[in-house]
């Protein structure tokens, strides 16, 4: 294609803007340092009963939302301006606030509060007091977390709230995590939740452009990268039907809500958080190593070939050495740094809160890395009955990714990590003419290091904006309009040399794609809240529209004039293909709560949502989502009289909710565009049409019920507060695909049908197990899950035909081994396995689970499955004088995994052309080591991956996070700094044999051990 025009970005670059931000935050320091004088103050904080005092309290400045805690005596120092207002607050206890003299003593008695656990917390289109909920709800405060190099908002999620089960797809700078709330339940569509920020739905799919290319593809990228985290002040988890309902067909697979931070009222306060870290490769298969390599792979052969001569001579074996280790020279230390200032205040009636960030990620394998700008402003202005909010993010995210994938047949062969195991250690990376060495059984295979030379570069811009006013009409009477929208543009750029085999036969090949996202927000709500004597009642009605576009193209290009990777510059180029595609939907929406409470001891709710998307049929457009919720606060009853037990209250729920994430078209009739050459017509191709799917105009929404019972709690003056919660989720009308006799015209069909269930149990613990001069207090989370098919239907690949019509959804079936075989005799002795694999010495015996002679698919059994039984999280925290120490472990049990890695490292098959092994084969059984583990009759395939061998529990507990801080104290002009150590995945109990037991799949990126030293400051 001549003189390609690239399409320009529809975003500024950010840089320059941060750039500025900085310095204009300088100054505004300066200013503010100048402005306002602080003196020291001092005090203590005391308990109303017994006069002791509190260690521990939160005193903080509410102009700025700095301070410090007590000590064990209770008493705190810090640094304030005369007549700043102190909120001081304990849990257990009332808060109270308390204005600075001047002389600067402040003494504070705080009262015990059997509400203590009230704070406000953000539900889906309002707020509630913790103790009025009757929904399961988890609330995370990001403070509370302990600090690290985080990328994204979902990694605040791992195990910190029961019942959330976060896996990280891919460790990879930027990689996706699968986020999964009360189990999964469904199969075509998506099972992660809906995230919610600052009350806009956000666009949760991938935003960035595919790829032609297997060489380009990769695994999921996260689609929340371009979100700061160091923004979130809080997160929400909406788990039962009550508090998700009303998102109706979104709120199937959980809701998270985000809300960001906002300005506060008084002067400026500034803060800045910034990070170095760096890391290191945490675990890796054992490779044999050049010398173990030559000796094994000339045994091989010999065994393959009875008289021949060796492959490789004895001298050779001897002076071999360890060779080439490929992860080696694919690998390096990562490196992570991040920055952040922003700044807080108020002017006259308007609060402001506005930041920049800056996060770079360079991965630990080779060009791998991630960049991100980003800035946020929100303001919020309040005059009389009249409420206007507003908020905007731009971000831009830089990726560079490496080439995961690679073709599995044709004129070459395997992508990055596969290459590193099918090349010997006998090979050195270059030749001694400087070019890379070729592989010299299987030319086709490119050298692993050649395959870092693939540019694959990604620029994500992002913009979230948002607008809100709210206006008071009678008293208790707001009528709100909420307007959002959530805009992306991604531009990816490919190229792969000449030096790699695929971009010599092109000559070059470069890829250029384009992305581009559009997520618009409308919607109007009114809200009614009246108290009558003892009773309260609020309700809030409303209507919300979304529509969102998806469009973009893929432009491939092959015989380049030179090695450019310039792409405005493209001139003497050809075109292979170019494609266009775009996609619209839209979701329409009316919503209703009421909530009502008697006497502050019964608790009503009753929630209706009715959405119409576009998604689904003509005849089943409309959704609609009940639930109601019922709490009792029972200390609050006349006869519940205890010393002890502050708080109990017992809630249940019921509603129904569904899941329209399954992807645009599923119920319309689609067609490809094909090329035939038909003879008689000049040879020429002629172009149509070629049904891939019929029409279902009764596709419909899947439908989730879910029963809710929960039980909150605090005793003995809230040193020890949770919640025990226990649910029964079925999801019925699953969507599912259906094979079609080629007579139809189509291929398959999309239907609704079958069912899943999920149960389970879940627990939120907190201790204060000291509160005196070492403060410790440990938070556990713990949640049990079963997922199973009720109803099993529709077509299945290959694997699962014989799956279990009540197994797990996300079974693992294959055969089940019994050992080896031993003798010739054994095998005449056992079932015939011909049908399925060769019976020999040393191979594979399976089991015949039908007990009918003879092994067939038939036999293959549930050998685990892939969700846990339960996970949890304990993170423990201790505090002494200034220093602070926070220690997190979390855990998945009861999982298993296919180990496909494993099963080819330990097939010696292949070991004479050149493709390395697990050192597992030197225990691979022989005629001279009949005790050996693993199936080793070498030049017989031992086995293949669906089978109990390489099935492994893939059950682990990891120390997640150990961090150490230290308060530095009277700092001039800073009221708070701290500084701190992190390390991240610092160890892994598990046996699974495998890289990791999270992240380990085919083609994935290892895990890292990450170690991080910081400082937070604010002035």
């Amino acid at each position: 294609m001549k003189n390609l025009k690239i399409p320009t970005s529809v975003f500024r670059t950010h840089r320059d803007s941060i750039t500025r931000l900085v310095s204009l935050l300088m100054l505004m320091l300066i200013f503010h340092s100048y402005t306002y004088a602080q003196i020291a103050v001092s005090g203590k904080v005391t308990d109303e009963e017994d006069g002791e005092g509190l260690p521990g309290a939160t005193v903080l400045i509410s102009s700025s939302n700095t301070g410090t805690i007590t000590n064990y005596e209770g008493n705190f120092n810090l640094k304030a301006s005369v007549g700043d207002k102190l909120v001081i607050s304990f849990i257990g206890y009332e808060t109270k606030e308390a204005t600075v003299p001047e002389d600067g003593i402040v003494n504070v008695i705080m009262k015990p509060d059997i509400d203590a656990l009230d704070e406000v917390v953000v539900i889906g289109y309002g707020t509630q007091r913790k103790s009025d909920l009757t929904g399961s709800v988890a609330s995370i405060r990001t403070e509370d977390l302990n600090p690290g190099p985080v990328v994204s908002m979902s990694n605040f999620l791992q195990n910190t709230a029961p019942g959330v089960v976060l896996t990280q797809s891919s460790a990879q700078p930027g990689g996706g995590f699968d986020v999964k709330i009360r189990g999964a339940s469904s199969v075509l569509g998506a099972n992660g939740p809906l995230y919610v920020i600052d009350g806009l739905p956000i666009t949760g799919d991938n935003i960035q452009p595919g790829s032609s290319s297997r060489y380009r593809s990769s695994p999921a990228r996260n689609p929340l990268n371009g979100i700061n985290p160091k923004d979130i002040v809080s997160m929400e988890i909406l788990k039962d039907a009550s508090s998700t309902s009303i998102y109706g067909a979104r709120g199937a697979n959980g809701v998270v809500l985000i809300t960001t931070k906002r300005g506060s009222s008084g002067k400026m306060s500034i803060d800045y958080s910034g990070s170095s870290s760096i890391q290191q490769l945490d675990r890796r298969y054992d490779m044999l190593n050049a010398s173990q390599f030559a000796k094994t792979t000339n045994e091989v052969y010999i065994a393959k070939n009875p008289g021949a001569d060796p492959l490789y001579s004895p001298v050779f074996i001897n002076n071999a050495g360890v060779g080439t280790n490929w992860i080696d020279e694919i690998t390096r230390l990562g490196a992570i740094q991040q920055h952040q200032l922003g700044m807080s205040g108020s002017i006259n009636k308007l609060r402001y809160y506005a930041s920049g960030n800056y996060y770079q990620h360079k991965g630990i394998v080779d060009v791998s890395a991630l960049e991100r700008y980003s800035t946020r402003a929100n303001l919020d202005y309040g005059i009389k009955k009249l409420k206007l909010s507003g908020s905007i993010q731009l971000s831009k995210t830089n990726d560079s990714q490496i080439p995961f994938g690679g073709e599995t047949k044709g004129p070459e062969f395997g992508g990055l990590f596969d290459n590193t195991r099918l090349w010997s250690p006998l090979l050195g990376v270059r030749q001694s003419n400087g070019d890379f060495s070729v592989h010299p059984f299987r030319p086709e295979i490119p050298n692993p290091i050649s395959l870092l030379a693939i540019q694959d570069n990604i620029e994500t811009k992002r913009m979230l904006t948002s607008f809100s006013s709210e206006y008071e009409i009678v008293q208790g009477l707001k009528a709100k309009l909420n307007l959002g929208l959530d805009r992306s543009s991604s531009y990816r750029e490919a190229f792969i040399p000449t030096t790699v085999i695929r971009g010599q036969q092109a000559n070059g090949e470069g890829e250029i794609g384009n992305a581009d996202n559009r997520n618009i927000l409308s919607e109007v709500t009114l809200s009614y809240q009246k108290k009558i004597k003892e009773n309260d009642f609020s309700a809030v009605i409303g209507s919300t529209y979304q529509q969102f576009d998806y469009e973009g193209d893929n432009f491939l290009f092959y015989n380049f004039a030179d090695e450019t990777t310039d792409f405005s510059k493209l001139t003497d180029v050809d075109t292979l293909f170019d494609q266009y595609f775009r996609e619209r939907s839209r979701l329409l929406s009316y919503l209703g709560r009421f909530n009502y409470s008697v006497n502050d001891k019964y608790l009503f709710t009753f929630s209706f949502r009715a959405d119409g998307s576009t998604k689904f049929g003509p005849n089943k457009k409309w959704g609609y989502f009940p639930s109601g919720a019922v709490a009792w606060k029972i200390h609050n009853e006349n006869f519940f009289n205890s010393s002890v037990i502050e708080q109990l209250k017992l809630r249940a729920s019921y509603g129904q909710i569904g899941n329209q994430e399954i992807g645009n078209k599923r119920s319309q009739s689609v067609y490809n565009i094909t090329r035939r050459t038909v003879l008689g017509i000049d040879g020429k191709p002629i172009t149509g049409l070629a049904a891939l799917r019929p029409e279902n105009p009764d596709l419909r929404w899947e439908k989730t019920t879910q029963l809710n019972i929960g039980l909150d709690f605090a005793f003995m003056k809230s040193r020890i507060y949770g919640s025990l919660d226990v649910y029964n989720k079925l999801t019925e009308d699953v969507l599912l695909e259906f094979l079609l006799p080629a007579t139809a015209g189509f291929s398959s069909i999309t239907n609704n049908a079958g069912s899943i269930q999920n149960r389970g149990i879940e627990l939120a613990l907190t201790s204060k197990n000291l509160v005196k001069e070492l403060l410790w207090t440990t938070s556990l989370n713990i949640a049990f899950n079963k997922n199973q098919w009720k109803n099993r239907a529709g077509y299945y690949p290959e694997g699962e035909l014989i799956a279990k019509e009540d197994g797990p959804l996300s079974g693992i079936y294959g055969y089940k081994v019994l050992g080896l075989f031993q003798s010739e005799d054994e095998i005449d002795a056992s079932p015939d396995q011909s049908a399925v694999a060769i019976a020999k010495a040393g191979t594979f015996k399976y089991a015949d689970t039908n007990d009918d002679g003879i092994i067939t698919p038939e036999d293959r059994v549930l050998l685990g499955k892939s969700d846990p039984d339960y996970t949890f999280g304990v993170n423990n925290t201790f505090a002494y004088k200034n220093f602070d120490l926070a220690i997190f472990f979390q855990g998945s049990m009861g999982r298993e995994k296919e180990n496909y890695i494993l099963a080819y490292l330990e097939d010696t098959d292949d070991l004479t052309e050149g493709f390395n092994k697990s050192v597992n084969v030197l225990n691979r059984w022989t005629p001279t080591n009949t005790s050996g583990t693993i199936p080793g009759t070498d030049g017989i395939l031992g086995g293949f991956s669906n089978n109990s061998h390489y099935v492994e529990d893939a059950s682990f507990v990891r120390l997640r996070n150990i961090t150490l801080g230290y308060q530095i104290p009277n700092i001039k002009w800073i009221s708070n700094l701290r500084v701190y150590a992190d390390i991240q995945n610092l160890f892994t109990w598990t046996s699974f044999s495998g890289a990791d037991p999270e992240t380990d799949e085919f083609r994935q990126y290892p895990n890292a051990k990450t170690y991080t030293i910081g400082l937070n400051a604010t002035f």
